[in-house]
C-alpha cells in the first residue's frame, strides 16, 4: 500500500478521505478581487486546498515567445500575493503553491504555504527540483508527459534533499482534454510503480458533464487527490477556463465526491445489515410444500416447491435435506418446509 502524508490536519492517501483541491490556476485574470472571492468560494464550497500558481513572465519566458504578453497581464505582484495568501491562512483550507521561477520560489518560501507544486514547465529541470525542495516542504510532482524514468530522476532529487512527502500528480496536459486521451488507468500504474500518494488534475471540458464525473472515477482508481479548476464564471471566457467549472458548480461537485467515497466502502463482506435481512425474507426463495403433505408421507421432489413465501425458510440449494424424508406433522401447502418437520 502506498504511503500515506500529513498536511496540517488532513492526512492523504489510501484509506482516506479524497484531498480536494479547487485550483485557481489564472483564472482571477489578474484580478486581486477576483482572487479574493475565488478564495472565499472555495472555502465555502468545502475544498480541502486551494491552489495557486505563482510565476513572474520576465523570469520564467522569453519576450518572443507568444504568450508573453498575455502572461504579463494574468500577474499579481509580491505584495498581492502575500496579502491573499495571508488571508487564505485564516480560513479552514489548506494552501498549494505551484512555482515556475526563482522569483516565484522565493516568494512561496517567505509565505504560509503548506505544499510546493512542480509544474511541468520545470519536472525535468534538476536545478530548479532541488531548489524546491531545499524548502523542506510537501511536494506535488506534475507527471503528466513524463517518462517513468524522468520521474524516478525527479522523486530522487527530492529525496536526496530529505523531502519525504511527495504526490505525483498525473493530467493530461491539453487543455481541454478529450475523454479518449485521458487514460485513467494509469493512475493505478503510477501508485503501484512509485509507491507514493497520486493525484489526478483534471482537465475535462469545463462545460460538458464530464467535468463534474470524469474526475470522481479517478476514486475507484486509486486517486487520492482531485485537482479541479475553478472559475468566478466561465461565460467571460477568462485565462483558464476551457478546463474550469464555475465555483458555484464546486460545491456540488465535492458532494458527489463525499458520497461516491461512501459508495465505495472497503471492500470486505460483512454481516448483512437490516435492510439486507429484510430483502433476503421478501425475496429469496424458500423450499415450501407444493400440496398438503400428511403425517408419515415420504417427501419426493414433486412434494416440494421454490417460492418466495412471507418467512426466509430453507434455501433451494438445500432441497437434498427434505427429499426422502418422512412427515412428522401435518404440512400445509405452501408452508416452509424444514427439517424439525421431517424424520
Amino acid at each position: 500500500m502506498a504511503k500515506t502524508i500529513k498536511i496540517r490536519n488532513k492526512t492523504i492517501g489510501p484509506g482516506h478521505p479524497t484531498l480536494i483541491i479547487a485550483e485557481t490556476a489564472c483564472s482571477h485574470n489578474g484580478s486581486f478581487e477576483e482572487a479574493k472571492q475565488m478564495i472565499d468560494a472555495s472555502v465555502e464550497a468545502k475544498a480541502d486546498m486551494i491552489h495557486f500558481i505563482l510565476f513572474s513572465t520576465e523570469k520564467s519566458m522569453c519576450p518572443k515567445h507568444p504568450d508573453y504578453e498575455f502572461c504579463q497581464s494574468l500577474e499579481l505582484n509580491q505584495e498581492q500575493w502575500a496579502e491573499l495568501i495571508n488571508y487564505t491562512r485564516t480560513k479552514d483550507i489548506l494552501i498549494a503553491a505551484t512555482v515556475e521561477d526563482e522569483l516565484s520560489l522565493k516568494l512561496a518560501s517567505q509565505l504560509p504555504i503548506d505544499i510546493l507544486k512542480i509544474h511541468s514547465t520545470d519536472n525535468t529541470n534538476p536545478e530548479f527540483i532541488r531548489a524546491a525542495a531545499k524548502q523542506n516542504k510537501p511536494m506535488m510532482l506534475s507527471v503528466g508527459a513524463m517518462t517513468f524514468e524522468e520521474i524516478e530522476r525527479a522523486i530522487e532529487i527530492i529525496k536526496k534533499e530529505g523531502v519525504e512527502d511527495i504526490i505525483l500528480m498525473y493530467g493530461y496536459q491539453n487543455y481541454p482534454t478529450k475523454p479518449e486521451k485521458t487514460n485513467l488507468l494509469l493512475l493505478k500504474t503510477l501508485k503501484e510503480k512509485f509507491d507514493l500518494p497520486v493525484g489526478y488534475a483534471d482537465h475535462t471540458d469545463g462545460s460538458t458533464q464530464l467535468a463534474i464525473y470524469l474526475p470522481i472515477m479517478t476514486i475507484p482508481m486509486g486517486a487520492d487527490v482531485i485537482d479541479k479548476h475553478i472559475t468566478l464564471d466561465r461565460s467571460m471566457k477568462g485565462a483558464d477556463y476551457q478546463a474550469a467549472i464555475n465555483c458555484a458548480d464546486l460545491k456540488k461537485f465535492i458532494e458527489n465526491v463525499r458520497l461516491i467515497e461512501k459508495a465505495m466502502g472497503d471492500g470486505k463482506r460483512k454481516e448483512f445489515t437490516e435492510e439486507e435481512k429484510e430483502y433476503r425474507t421478501k425475496v429469496k426463495k424458500s423450499i415450501v410444500a407444493a400440496r398438503d403433505i400428511k403425517i408419515g408421507d415420504c417427501i419426493s421432489r414433486k412434494d416440494i416447491e421454490y417460492k418466495r413465501t412471507n418467512i426466509l425458510g430453507l434455501a433451494p440449494y438445500e432441497a437434498n435435506k427434505i427429499i426422502g424424508r418422512s412427515a412428522k406433522k401435518d404440512i400445509k401447502k405452501f408452508d416452509n418446509l424444514s427439517e424439525e418437520d421431517l424424520q
